[in-house]
């Protein structure tokens, strides 16, 4: 199953009337679990169904709600089999893909079935085979017409790194009226020199996103945005800069959250795979590069049509930023930065902020690719950046319009921290309504998954031990 990422928020559910609540249950059968799950701001689609470990009645469906929890459609997935997947959601939500990839999928040309879902909750079913290979594939998305695949493909000119040697980008488009395969070639402008290769970083119904980034020393940077519309044509690109006051950009490891999408090969990192020969023994030794990407991020706000340019800053070693982080000698890591620009690239307002209740672990003992952090929505807008290691969490919540600091605290779980853990996290000590509704979870009973559409959050908990998903919509307070 892969990692559901959350969009998570913090949610006073108690206080409101009875009349502006909706809850819904959906109920699930017998050893049935949430699979993945995909939201944007006008729905909500969770995908349920038993584990690869039951040979037959898999069960699985997709259920489509709407952003006041009425039911918009559910649809049974028909013979379900083995092999990875995408769900992917339009940013309209009237179109609905799932994609099962072959067993081999990741070493070879991709062979999938797509099944894509229209507003009426009509099954379409069709295929595609062998027209690229995983490995080129940059990210998926949709809009009501069509299903994108973006495509990387290396020159002849060299190798990643080497002037000249960024790939071609490309859009494979899978009609959903016919599944027919179309190729077209995307018009990114050729990056600067010592700058990274375009990648995908959102899309609206209109157009799509990429970015290029070019660090220019410790503490600037400047992020280039590229606009293409559906036919792979640029219509608009201008740059974003950011120049941190505090420290210096320190690597760590930003999970990606694009609504709707699937980012399915990130650049924020390189893995090099060495062996060594003594005798009859080979030993295999991994590490990990620390990319540009992995120093500074960009996502793109669907809410605003707007991009937030994030990242961690603090002391950098010379032997990580060789990317030789098994050493014992670690980044000292600080201060976190945000950055919030329009939709043409204009700047809002930035934030530099101390980590003051992060770990002490996080800031002086760990690896980059340890040094995980999330962006997310919260209540009325508000923004939560989280980082977390091992057991511990420390978040900090932000006014999005001015770029306020409002808040922040720490929390510590019984387990290893995931993605399903972050919309559990409060102010230890919390009286409040929504602080005692997660105090009840203290058993860690299920993971508490929340989302904001239009005017409504929605909270959901998914039971482990029990077949059933609860849902509530707490409207706008």
């Amino acid at each position: 199953m892969k990692k559901i990422f959350l969009i998570c928020c913090c949610l006073g559910l108690f206080s409101l009337s009875a009349s502006a609540q909706k809850n819904e249950t959906l109920k699930l059968k017998k050893g049935c679990q949430v699979l993945d799950i995909t939201g944007v701001n006008n729905g909500l689609v969770i995908l349920t169904g038993r584990e690869f470990l039951y040979s037959f009645n898999r069960e699985w469906k997709l259920t489509y709600y709407n952003p006041n929890l009425t039911l918009r459609y559910e649809v049974p997935i028909k013979h379900a089999k083995l092999g990875g997947s995408s769900l992917v959601m339009s940013p309209t939500g009237n179109s609905v893909y799932f994609i099962r990839y072959s067993p081999a999928f990741w070493s070879s040309k991709v062979n999938a079935s797509i099944i894509q879902i229209d507003s009426s909750g009509t099954y379409h079913q069709g295929k595609l085979r062998h027209k690229f290979k995983f490995e080129n594939v940059n990210a998926v998305f949709s809009d009501d017409e069509y299903l994108y695949y973006v495509l990387k493909e290396n020159t002849a000119k060299g190798r990643r790194g080497k002037k000249n040697a960024y790939p071609q980008i490309k859009f494979g488009k899978i009609s959903n009226k016919d599944f027919s395969y179309t190729q077209v070639d995307v018009a990114v402008p050729e990056p600067e020199e010592d700058a990274t290769e375009w990648s995908f970083i959102g899309n609206t119904t209109e157009v799509s996103y990429f970015a290029s980034l070019k660090i220019e020393n410790d503490q600037k940077a400047v992020y280039r945005v590229a606009v293409i519309d559906d036919e792979g044509k640029l219509l608009d690109d201008f740059k974003m800069s950011v120049n941190i006051k505090d420290g210096n950009f320190v690597p760590g490891n930003q999970v990606s959250n694009v609504a709707g999408s699937e980012i399915l090969h990130s650049h924020k990192f390189t893995r090099h795979v060495s062996y060594y020969s003594t005798g009859r023994t080979t030993t295999t030794v991994i590490t990990y590069t620390a990319n540009p990407e992995a120093f500074v991020n960009i996502s793109f706000d669907p809410q605003t049509n707007g991009f937030y340019i994030t990242g961690l800053s603090g002391k950098l070693p010379s032997n990580e930023k060789k990317g030789l982080f098994h050493k014992k000698e670690y980044s000292k890591v600080n201060n976190y930065y945000l950055f919030k620009f329009d939709q043409d690239g204009k700047e809002s307002w930035k934030l530099e902020g101390k980590l003051v209740s992060a770990s002490d672990n996080f800031k002086n003992k760990s690896s980059f690719l340890s040094r995980e952090s999330y962006l997310d929505i919260g209540i009325k807008g508000n923004l939560r950046y989280q980082v977390f290691m091992d057991k511990d969490v420390a978040t900090y919540e932000i006014n999005p319009e001015t770029g306020k600091y409002l808040t922040g605290y720490s929390n510590t779980f019984k387990n290893y921290v995931t993605t399903l853990d972050l919309g559990t996290c409060r102010k230890p000590g919390d009286k409040s309504a929504l602080g005692k509704f997660l105090n009840k979870n203290d058993r860690g009973d299920y993971s508490t998954m929340n989302f904001r559409m239009q005017d409504n959050n929605v909270i959901m908990r998914n039971y482990y031990n029990d077949d059933k998903v609860e849902l509530y919509n707490i409207g706008d307070e």
